[in-house]
């Protein structure tokens, strides 16, 4: 099916449409039908395209069943996706492992100006509170990576995620991007772009007192 701009359309509607001088129905039933059935076709594309701008536009924040992992994005009170990725000096490295109280999960690169920003503030935040830090590196060379933790002097877990599948699993959009997990790895609170130091002290305080 053709989508015709408005502009065409209406020009090829002039072509069908039925001469002034002739009055007979027979003559004029067909050309109009073929004008509708243009015009239907014009709509209908439109509505199609609008509806995928407004499926793709904006992050999902719907509810997880449970039956749709990879549709939804992870919302705030739900478990967080389990993964298992290497560090930047090859060593597998997996969600759970640790006790801190709280786990930040951090998704940046090396061209995120934010990113630069920040990451160095946030080692001093994983010395004076109970939190782990996991930054995990969207697909880029390891060799690069590892040049940029030397650079910023970074002292806590970088991870590779070369394939972007844990990127997927949080249905990361914008860079940075960044959630913060309680104990048992359910999201306490969703950052989308620079973390907020203030915010994010905030935000385990008040975890830790109310759960």
């Amino acid at each position: 099916m053709t989508c015709w701009r408005l502009p065409s359309l209406m020009a090829r509607a002039k072509e069908f449409l039925p001469d002034k001088s002739y009055r007979g129905e027979a003559v004029t039933r067909l050309p109009i039908r073929i004008w509708l059935a243009h015009w239907l076709a014009a709509l209908l594309c439109f509505g199609l395209a609008l509806a995928i701008i407004l499926r793709a536009g904006l992050p999902e924040r719907v509810e997880s069943t449970g039956d749709l992992p990879q549709q939804v994005a992870p919302a705030v009170g739900h478990p967080a996706p389990i993964f298992r990725l290497p560090d930047v000096s090859g060593e597998a490295v997996t969600l759970t492992q640790g006790d801190a109280a709280f786990t930040l999960l951090y998704f940046w690169s090396t061209g995120c100006a934010p990113c630069r920003q920040e990451m160095p503030a946030l080692g001093g935040l994983q010395t004076s509170q109970p939190l782990r830090i996991l930054a995990v590196n969207m697909g880029e060379n390891a060799n690069l990576v590892r040049d940029w933790v030397d650079q910023l002097g970074l002292s806590y877990t970088v991870l590779l995620d070369p394939a972007l599948a844990v990127a997927r699993a949080y249905h990361i959009r914008g860079l940075p991007s960044a959630f913060l997990l309680a104990a048992d790895y359910r999201i306490v609170a969703v950052y989308y772009g620079p973390v907020r130091i203030q915010q994010l002290r905030r935000d385990m305080a008040g975890y830790a007192r109310h759960g």
